[in-house]
């Protein structure tokens, strides 16, 4: 955090890559609906090259803006913006987000009011308007059996997700999505930025474990809400290399939190898991001859079952390895 004393209740941090469009709704969404706190804006960009940063700084005068010259991944984006952070809070959200009545002022208002809370989350909502599942548990190889299976979020035998739980209440959970997570800046303080081995995906759930550790209380809060885009800041779930970033970034924090013995493990589930969907990723491929990415589709998909049989023998999901 900032050497500087804290003079703002939240300070509010969106890190963009290549989501000009969506950035400047989402600044725009920040400054109509925070009325009743003190705010500031940090804007991390990772070298887009869509002119997101020159909107900000074109549109968004008041925000602090950082450009950066290449994509340093969620993580360490963040971490930059935290090291100038003034604020009694502090709050990741993603540009693809569209704050909704007074979001931020309730969940400052909460959090305050609520001092055991170190990570805090609203109600968030698909663009249609229905519930988008925004509270997950931590990993485990249980965990990773049913998200094999690939169970709606909703579904009452969805073990990762709490099942069928009435999420128009408040929920003690494990892990807030970091499309709208909030903490304390003390949190910081105590036990550390974000894990820059992480480049995208699963950076908040090993944060939380270290949050929730340190005896703070993990909280869904529906009494804000928010709209997510979500796949706009982090590309489609069908692009082959979004799941592979994905896969990769899972077995790090199932190493992170149970052990590299467990995550080997969780790789062969994983593995054994990928069995019945080459049938559709065949489909999708053979679409995909219609626009001429079919080449660079089928590759994507060998790249990933590569990946998985490489973490048999290696701890291949190591940034070290995988990003070589």
């Amino acid at each position: 955090m900032s050497e500087i004393s804290q003079s703002v209740d939240v300070t509010i941090i969106v890190v963009s890559f290549n989501t000009c469009d969506l950035t400047y709704q989402c600044l725009k969404s920040i400054y109509l609906q925070a009325r009743a706190v003190t705010f500031e804006v940090i804007v991390v960009d990772n070298a887009s090259t869509d002119r997101s940063a020159q909107i900000v700084a074109e549109h968004f005068p008041q925000v602090k803006l950082i450009a950066n010259t290449e994509n340093r991944g969620f993580a360490a984006a963040n971490n930059q913006a935290f090291a100038i952070a003034r604020g009694r809070h502090v709050l990741l959200l993603n540009s693809d987000t569209i704050v909704l009545d007074s979001a931020i002022d309730k969940c400052v208002e909460y959090a305050d009011e609520h001092p055991d809370i170190g990570a805090l989350g609203p109600k968030v909502l698909w663009p249609a308007g229905d519930h988008q599942s925004s509270a997950f548990r931590f990993p485990s190889l249980l965990v990773l059996l049913f998200q094999s299976i690939g169970l709606p979020d909703h579904s009452w035998l969805n073990y990762d997700r709490y099942g069928a739980r009435n999420w128009d209440k408040t929920h003690d959970v494990d892990v807030i999505a970091g499309c709208f997570l909030m903490v304390r800046s003390e949190i910081i303080q105590t036990v550390g930025m974000l894990d820059e081995d992480f480049f995208l995906y699963g950076e908040e759930a090993e944060w939380c474990y270290r949050i929730k550790k340190a005896n703070w209380h993990i909280v869904y809060w529906p009494g804000a809400q928010i709209i997510h885009i979500k796949g706009g800041s982090s590309g489609k779930d069908t692009d082959p290399r979004a799941i592979l970033v994905k896969r990769a970034m899972g077995l790090v924090l199932l190493e992170k939190i149970r052990g590299t013995a467990v995550t080997w493990v969780g790789n062969l589930i994983m593995t054994f898991a990928l069995l019945p969907r080459i049938p559709v990723w065949s489909i999708r491929s053979f679409r995909a001859q219609r626009d001429g990415r079919s080449a660079e589709m089928l590759k994507g998909h060998i790249r990933i079952i590569a990946f998985h049989l490489k973490c048999l023998v290696i701890p291949a999901w190591r940034r070290g390895t995988f990003w070589a």
